[in-house]
């Protein structure tokens, strides 16, 4: 039995001191292919999505569900610089700019403000009217 196991012992020495030796002479090759790391200008996406590149008062963000909000982390400041008659628009991630700064000048601020206040206000009359309607199909 010992010499059984001594003869075992010598083969697999054997065997692994050659695979070893074997595959000294070639170089590892991988079937896996690589693709170099941060490639600009490349979308691995197959629906590319574009994100917003400026406040969201010049571009407003997409409506669609799949675009995400921005987190809560990220506060939009709006402030008025009575030295230029502009808004300053700034985001924000603590104490670090989020996006680039911008502004508006007083009148397309004025405009924009009047253009969401009225969407807004069209919404609410629409669920409303919505309200009524479900409640009086109901009763």
């Amino acid at each position: 039995m010992k010499s059984l196991k001594k003869l075992l012992f010598g083969i697999g020495s054997v065997l692994s001191l050659l695979t070893f030796a074997w595959g000294a002479d070639k170089p590892f090759t991988s079937d896996i292919e690589t693709t170099p790391i941060d490639t600009p200008g490349t979308d691995s996406l197959h629906y590319p999505f574009q994100d917003r590149v400026t406040d969201p008062y010049s571009a407003p963000a997409d409506q669609s569900p799949l675009y995400l909000k921005d987190p809560s982390n990220i506060k939009t400041d709006v402030q008025y610089d009575p030295d230029n008659n502009r808004y300053n628009i700034n985001e924000n991630m603590g104490s670090l700019f989020y996006r680039s700064p911008s502004y508006m000048s007083f009148d397309e601020f004025v405009d924009h403000e009047f253009k969401s206040s009225t969407r807004d206000y069209w919404k609410q009359r629409a669920n409303e009217d919505s309200k009524l309607n479900k409640k009086n199909f109901c009763s």
